[in-house]
């Protein structure tokens, strides 16, 4: 629909649309709408939602699914582009994901974490025993990476990473 010019602004208005599909939880319209308005400000965050959603279930292959009808190679959140480009190696595209890696590093992104685990995957780095589990991509790579992977959940461990391990058989 088109943005409305009274009483709410164009970001809040983008806000309400982003919000309602979340709520709304409707993946096949996420990637739908996602598909059909590549210019939405807000996105990352729709593409987060439906990628952590998959990849919370430990399905790799439908989390990285909307990248695959997603022109761009490049997003505003840094996330969604490490999302992207964990995908391409996943699918066996690494000079892609290289690229659109050292696309991102031009303009100012670092982490270390990352760069660690997707040079593990790539083979171009010894195995990293590190694990984290500050978002649901860290710690997915922190189990596709770790040979001997232990993770002992706690009280303040995410939901999200909870439903990785039962659906991962790590619990």
């Amino acid at each position: 629909s088109n943005t409305p010019e009274i009483n709410i602004t164009r970001e809040e208005f983008y806000n309400f649309q982003k919000n309602f599909f979340i709520k709304k939880r409707d993946l096949d319209l996420i990637k739908l709408f996602v598909q059909k308005n590549p210019e939405f400000l807000l996105k990352d965050d729709l593409i987060n939602f439906y990628a952590n959603h998959f990849l919370a279930k430990a399905n790799i292959k439908q989390s990285c699914e909307i990248f695959d009808s997603i022109d761009e190679g490049t997003f505003v959140n840094d996330y969604t582009s490490k999302l992207k480009i964990y995908c391409l190696v996943n699918s066996n595209k690494i000079d892609q994901a290289l690229l659109i890696y050292d696309l991102k590093k031009e303009t100012g992104f670092k982490d270390d974490f990352f760069e660690k685990k997707l040079f593990t995957l790539i083979g171009f780095e010894d195995e990293s025993n590190e694990i984290s589990d500050k978002n649901l991509l860290e710690f997915h790579l922190s189990h596709r990476v770790v040979e001997n992977f232990e993770y002992i959940p706690s009280d303040k461990t995410s939901k999200e990473v909870w439903k990785y391990l039962a659906s991962a058989n790590l619990l």
